[in-house]
């Protein structure tokens, strides 16, 4: 007959009893209640810098070839964002579904309690290569003189009438 013991398991939000030895903070890689929280308090404010090589090309279009972050409490991951309206409407033109697609992202940054400042890398899906200007266009619109590291993609998409998607990662 075998006897169940039972194991106790640790949360990975418990509060450590180890601070680490040189800043009081607990150990780094290690994901605590107490250390989470008083990241928060300090008001640590996350900052990022965008970075151009000078031994490489500079960016031909509105992004950066890196971004570096420091001092992140969050990363936010958003999944592609179509150029749709929110009861699932496609417009027919790519500036409309472009506007739209930065609108969504938008929407998800904002229900994290973010903006496109805390943007750091973006993604852009679009189909046909003759549609880049206009893709470009509508996000100089949304993020003005901001650079987050991004890639363009040519490729296809899932629904024949969706002319662009955007992932993106942000962090606060």
């Amino acid at each position: 007959m075998q006897v169940a013991r039972k194991v106790k398991s640790k949360s990975i939000f418990q509060s450590s009893t180890k601070p680490s030895p040189d800043n009081g903070q607990p150990p780094v890689g290690r994901l605590t209640s107490t250390g989470l929280m008083q990241s928060f308090k300090q008001g640590t404010k996350m900052q990022k810098r965008e970075i151009n090589a000078k031994r490489a090309p500079q960016p031909p279009s509105f992004y950066s070839h890196a971004v570096e972050v420091f001092r992140a409490n969050r990363i936010l991951f958003i999944s592609g964002q179509l150029g749709m309206e929110a009861d699932g409407t496609t417009p027919p033109t790519m500036a409309e579904q472009a506007r739209l697609a930065w609108r969504n992202v938008a929407a998800q940054l904002l229900a994290a309690g973010m903006s496109f400042d805390n943007l750091v890398k973006v993604t852009v899906i679009i189909p046909d290569a003759t549609e880049v200007l206009a893709s470009r266009a509508a996000r100089a619109a949304a993020l003005g003189d901001r650079r987050p590291a991004s890639t363009l993609i040519i490729a296809g998409l899932a629904n024949p009438a969706w002319k662009i998607e955007i992932e993106a990662i942000a962090c606060a």
